[in-house]
């Protein structure tokens, strides 16, 4: 799949696969009901978590502890619920790699990332380099989010 992590363009072999697809490889992300269905034994499971818009909050943070990767889904650039996802994600401590795929476009790659998205599959008509250099859009920020970025009240304050 066309990645964007750590600010460059790269490949990886992470897939997205459906409800029907055969589950033939161990670097699958599948949509929640199935990876239940697939990871039943506790530890870390091989096969990352597609969550959808649809599915329960309380859900995914019950297994989040057990995937190296976790995919969300945006079916539309203006359906903000993976950014909540995200956000709860980051802050109850998921530390693996969070993806944001689908209508993913650049003038969001600045908000997904201070989300704690980690890494995105831009949109299909999406530029990726267009993509990255959105991750930069804005050198300051005025509230706190997931990422590690100061905030402009605490600039004031240290001057």
């Amino acid at each position: 799949m066309r990645t964007v992590k750590d600010g460059r363009e790269c490949h990886d072999d992470w897939r997205l696969l459906a409800d029907d697809d055969p589950l033939v490889e161990a670097s699958a992300v599948l949509p929640l009901a199935r990876w239940l269905a697939a990871s039943p034994a506790p530890g870390m499971s091989p096969y990352g978590l597609w969550v959808r818009p649809e599915d329960e909050l309380a859900a995914v943070l019950g297994v989040a502890a057990r995937c190296v990767m976790i995919a969300i889904e945006f079916p539309t650039f203006n359906d903000g619920r993976g950014y909540s996802f995200a956000r709860q994600l980051r802050a109850t401590g998921f530390a693996g790699d969070l993806r944001a795929v689908g209508d993913v476009l650049r003038d969001q790659a600045f908000y997904l990332a201070r989300c704690g998205f980690s890494s995105f599959e831009p949109a299909a008509h999406t530029d990726s380099s267009s993509f990255i250099a959105g991750l930069e859009d804005f050198s300051l920020a005025y509230q706190g989010a997931a990422d590690a970025r100061t905030i402009i009240q605490r600039l004031r304050h240290a001057r």
